[in-house]
């Protein structure tokens, strides 16, 4: 009998708890850049960001998503399964901690459509 390793990826709140460390990685990207952290909405996305600093070019559009990224994968130890519905993870499934390599980033990809 061969064993298969299966790796599930969620990271919006449905098998992990998430909100918490994006947004505090949204709001580190945003004080590196010298810009106020955003603190009324729970959860931060890409749309807040420009909701909130229309202005930005996309050099700092990037570097706000690279920044956050990297944040973000260096803390993923601060995230937390979600076991509200326990039914939804059966055995012989268990939650790990995966070693994920270092993000790295596509800046012409993140903010605006390749020309």
């Amino acid at each position: 009998m061969r064993i298969m390793k299966r790796y599930i990826f969620d990271l919006d709140n449905t098998l992990v708890y998430t909100d918490s460390l994006n947004n505090d990685s949204y709001n580190y990207a945003l004080k590196k850049l010298g810009l106020a952290s955003i603190n009324d909405c729970k959860r931060i996305t890409r749309d807040v960001i420009l909701s909130k600093y229309p202005e930005l070019n996309s050099f700092q559009k990037n570097e706000i998503i690279e920044l956050k990224q990297k944040y973000f994968m260096n803390n993923l130890k601060r995230t937390s399964p979600n076991m509200s519905n326990p039914d939804q993870i059966e055995p012989p499934f268990r939650f790990e901690r995966a070693s994920v390599p270092e993000f790295e980033s596509h800046p012409s990809g993140f903010w605006e459509p390749p020309e």
